[in-house]
């Protein structure tokens, strides 16, 4: 079974490693060291609804609703098929098409149903994905600044809000004010694997760099398959004359890694460093 990690599926699919892990904390998706070709199609189909308008929390009420009918489904968002119409939406499965509270439709044609609307204002969530697609590029980099705050005005705890927010102005060379977020992301959640990594990546572009290791290896206890933080802290070891340590993450990073190219390339650089 081809197994992959949430790296490669974030480049797959173009979307953060970030995104992908709050997906999996929220019970989007399963949770594991790897995903399977079901997560990648259980992924796909929520890529595919939220283009059609289907907000994140409707699209876990809906995955409630369709656990609590067919239990016996371990990947429904992969094995059930949706159609989207209006604001309604429908899930079929062998011909058989139903809403997502059991109501069956025998003439496909006819909406005699309303599906139940979660709100038709944006949510925090809303928000938090409106900035998810607008934080990659320079141009929209402010509109997505402005939908991280939004997120935080409708739910101060927001800890993936945080976390994006001081990744923007991370970006926008605003160190001082992405190290709060950073900072009261991690007060809010100190179980936050991507909070201590990305302020980590701060502290050591501020010269910090005992400070840097210590959230550095807070996330890789958090979660020690993290292989951006394996990666850094092998490279900040190197950096800093401890080839030993370095050598460690190494290995873990090889380990965990499945590009082929990018394994070669580590091996190569480990070769040469015994030569």
């Amino acid at each position: 079974m081809d197994k992959f990690n949430r790296t490669t599926i974030a480049k797959m699919f173009g979307i953060s490693p970030n995104r992908l892990y709050y997906w999996e904390k929220t019970n989007l998706i399963k949770p594991g060291e790897f995903y399977t070709f079901k997560d990648l199609v259980s992924i796909k189909t929520i890529l595919n609804l939220k283009k059609k308008g289907i907000s994140l929390q409707r699209i876990r009420h809906l995955l409630k609703q369709v656990k609590t009918r067919t239990p016996y489904l371990r990947f429904p968002l992969a094995e059930l098929k949706f159609e989207v119409k209006g604001k309604k939406l429908y899930i079929s499965k062998e011909g058989i098409k139903f809403d997502p509270y059991g109501q069956i439709y025998l003439d496909f044609e006819k909406e005699t149903a309303e599906v139940k609307s979660v709100g038709d204002f944006l949510t925090a969530e809303d928000w938090f994905e409106r900035g998810c697609r607008l934080d990659d590029t320079p141009e929209t980099i402010k509109q997505a600044e402005d939908a991280y705050l939004q997120a935080l005005h409708l739910d101060k705890h927001f800890v993936p809000a945080m976390i994006n927010l001081g990744n923007v102005y991370y970006l926008q060379g605003k160190i001082e004010n992405a190290a709060m977020w950073y900072q009261l992301a991690i007060k809010e959640d100190p179980e936050s694997p991507e909070a201590h990594f990305n302020y980590a990546n701060l502290l050591e572009e501020k010269k910090a760099i005992e400070e840097a290791i210590s959230h550095y290896q807070v996330a890789i206890v958090l979660r020690p398959d993290f292989l951006e933080a394996h990666y850094n802290l092998a490279l900040l070891f190197e950096r800093i004359g401890q080839p030993l340590k370095a050598r460690r993450h190494w290995e873990v990073y090889l380990n965990l890694c499945t590009d082929e190219e990018e394994r070669k390339r580590i091996k190569d650089f480990l070769e040469k460093k015994e030569e």
